[in-house]
């Protein structure tokens, strides 16, 4: 499961069924039914046994290397349930045909009840991070996503009997937050995606998390499942007859299990990150170059006056924001985002009910302490990352599978590890790019590094306005050449000699998870897959009635112009720059964040209409001519790729081709006159303060 995010600029609203056939896309038949004892020892507070070897990156490690809190109360979990049972809490539960409002109350007595005699009977743990945990009926709109309505919410140290302020993630003054999310309905299938609906809330309100628990209840037979949603899917307990004693006692056996949880690390947090601050590996830390899903990113900075000259390599405090503020970037699943044309229809069923953008704050509380965390990494390479106090550094944690890290594919369930890639190199969104002349030559040298990629034959397949970053100042890198080029390359390299390209780069492709290899692309079953953003993806990617459509790099250019077209209409913009009726501006805004149609209506706007500054804002006026020339020259080498498409010779040399050509047409047009001195003026800023001017001569 990753997290759910949406759009800074907004986005239009979702249907509640368009959210589940997200959670499905999501869990993918990747869903696991644990007997009660078994799923307990997962959920248990355990401590690695002194007799274990070692974790190692490639092997999967198991519950037989660690002490179980849980095991260790058989005799205080029996008595709980006899407690409990004497009780006769089934009696709070209603009939079966009662409406699904009426069983809210029910329920909720039922799981206090539940609580209160597990605490009379198990130890009296002081630091037991769950003591204070206690439901509420809730059923009404979240602060933080107001059309998602969970029928329950387990808070922790709340003490007042009616709750009425409920964040996902709460901002840093006022605000309960939600622990544990309680969903109610009719049919195990339904409930199993709603309550996926809110696990992806709370992993969007701490990315790295491991896992988030939800319950679920199927009012129609009084069955009672705990539902842990994690990174390969769900796993849940069997269904818990609350009518029965067995039931009642699986429920207080679980019940315990979460009870025993002391720190945060139990509850499945990193205990060495509570995102404001992180703590990195010391003295030994290099890059990790593994990606994977559900990715955190943070810019990080290295205190200089909290920590000794020893420590300063080893922690670094966070920004209270994520680095990358734009669509789609920065923690996993935008629960709007189109990962297949397909899944541009409207899916079908009864709950329409639109919901607004769901965006949950990431600002926290330091009231998590960050703990220095002993545990064995395999670092490569194993080069040092060499921080000084007051350096900047980028770090991105991601999941990635077993297949991914070491080629072989897993048993069942899917296991997955924790990848830390920290690099000194920070960047920053397009959309903050200070002026035209930055802004197209960091896209001149983010398209080069695209085509390196295809040299190498690799294609990109998720150029986004969060996959493509730029920077102040030019970073020297490897000189862009062309061994022995052809009549094409040759042109290409001309033109990047009069536009000075050379060894120093300001604009960069990142994020390669949704890539492809040529060497086998094309002999793969998935040969028609699509992949990227939906915003940034091309009309024939997300057009549901063109099945057959192979993602090609023409898809991948047309990707360059939206990202820089959304760059252009999103920008900051100064004071002078400002338009006077902003309704326009924003309304073109909402076009380009919707979907296919709205998106494509919008571009026919900024490349047709004679646009002006009072409505659109100065940069964006500034910017049309070499939006439309360049979106031109996109029709022209898609008519070209069409004649190759009609002979369907899909191979690693016609998409090299194609490549090249694309390459060439863009920076035709950027070499034009009125937009060459654009660029040249910018060369000039900056190689007049390095001293050299590349391509001078």
């Amino acid at each position: 499961m990753s997290s759910v995010h949406s759009s800074d600029h907004g986005s239009p609203p979702v249907s509640q069924q368009n959210l589940k056939e997200a959670v499905r896309y999501e869990l993918n038949g990747q869903t696991w039914e644990f007997a009660v004892e078994r799923l307990a020892q997962a959920l248990s507070a355990k401590t690695r046994k002194p007799s274990a070897s070692p974790s190692k990156l490639e092997q999967f490690d198991t519950l037989k290397n660690y002490d179980l809190a849980i095991d260790k109360l058989g005799l205080q979990i029996n008595n709980a349930f006899h407690h409990f049972a004497n009780n006769n809490p089934e009696t709070l539960l209603v009939e079966s045909d009662y409406p699904e409002s009426e069983h809210h109350c029910g329920l909720i007595d039922f799981l206090n009840g539940g609580i209160r005699s597990s605490l009379t009977q198990l130890p009296k743990d002081h630091e037991a991070l769950y003591r204070a945990l206690k439901f509420y009926v809730w059923d009404k709109p979240m602060k933080d996503a107001k059309s998602l309505k969970p029928n329950g919410a387990g808070v922790l140290g709340f003490k007042a009997n009616e709750l009425d302020n409920l964040f996902w993630s709460p901002p840093a003054e006022g605000g309960e937050q939600m622990a544990i999310p309680v969903g109610i309905r009719d049919n195990w299938p339904n409930l199993v995606l709603q309550a996926g609906i809110y696990a992806c809330c709370l992993f969007s309100a701490s990315p790295l998390r491991q896992f988030v628990l939800v319950i679920g209840y199927n009012y129609k037979d009084h069955t009672l499942r705990f539902l842990v949603y994690h990174r390969g899917g769900c796993t849940g307990s069997e269904p818990l007859n609350l009518d029965q004693p067995k039931g009642q006692k699986g429920f207080t056996h679980l019940l315990a299990s979460i009870l025993t949880w002391k720190t945060r690390a139990d509850a499945g947090f990193r205990a060495w990150c509570n995102d404001a601050q992180v703590c990195l590996p010391g003295r030994k830390a290099g890059d990790m170059s593994v990606f994977g899903v559900a990715p955190r990113v943070f810019r990080i900075k290295v205190p200089v006056a909290l920590l000794g000259e020893e420590a300063l390599a080893g922690k670094l405090a966070a920004k209270e924001k994520t680095m990358l503020q734009t669509s789609g970037t920065g923690s996993g699943l935008n629960l709007t985002r189109i990962v297949s044309g397909n899944a541009q229809k409207k899916a079908s069923g009864d709950d329409d009910e639109a919901v607004s953008s769901i965006a949950i704050s990431r600002v926290r509380v330091l009231a998590d302490k960050v703990e220095n965390v002993d545990q064995a990494i395999d670092w490569h390479p194993s080069d040092p990352l060499n921080l000084a106090g007051g350096d900047s550094a980028v770090n991105l944690s991601s999941l990635a599978t077993a297949a991914t890290l070491w080629g072989k594919t897993s048993e069942v369930p899917e296991h997955r590890s924790l990848l830390g890639h920290a690099i000194a190199f920070v960047g920053h969104s397009l959309v903050s790019a200070k002026d035209l002349g930055s802004l197209v030559l960091a896209v001149v040298h983010a398209h080069t590094g695209y085509y390196n990629m295809c040299v190498k034959k690799y294609q990109h397949r998720n150029l986004s306005i969060g996959n493509v970053l730029m920077v102040d100042e030019p970073i020297k890198t490897e000189r862009f050449d062309i061994p022995n080029p052809n009549a094409t390359q040759r042109e290409i390299l001309d033109l990047c000699r009069d536009l000075g390209i050379n060894d120093h780069c300001t604009g960069f492709v990142i994020d390669g998870d949704m890539a492809v290899t040529w060497d086998s692309y094309f002999t793969e079953e998935h040969l028609g897959t699509k992949s990227g953003t939906s915003e940034f993806m091309s009309t024939k990617l997300l057009d549901p009635a063109i099945e057959d459509h192979v993602h090609s790099p023409v898809d991948d250019y047309y990707s360059f112009y939206f990202l820089t077209q959304w760059a252009c209409a999103f920008r900051d913009l100064s004071p002078e720059d400002q338009a006077k009726d902003s309704v326009t501006l924003q309304s073109l805004r909402m076009r380009l964040a919707g979907g296919l149609d709205s998106r494509d209506a919008a571009t026919h706007t900024i490349r047709g209409e004679k646009l002006n500054a009072e409505q659109y804002g100065a940069f964006l006026v500034q910017a049309q001519p070499f939006l439309k020339k360049w979106y031109d020259k996109l029709i022209s080498l898609g008519n070209e790729w069409q004649k190759i498409n009609a002979s369907e010779h899909y191979t690693a040399a016609s998409f090299r081709h194609i490549a090249e050509r694309g390459l060439l047409y863009f920076l035709r047009v950027v070499v034009e006159p009125e937009f060459f001195v654009i660029v040249r003026s910018q060369l000039l800023l900056y190689y007049g303060c390095l001293g050299t001017f590349p391509g001078s001569g």
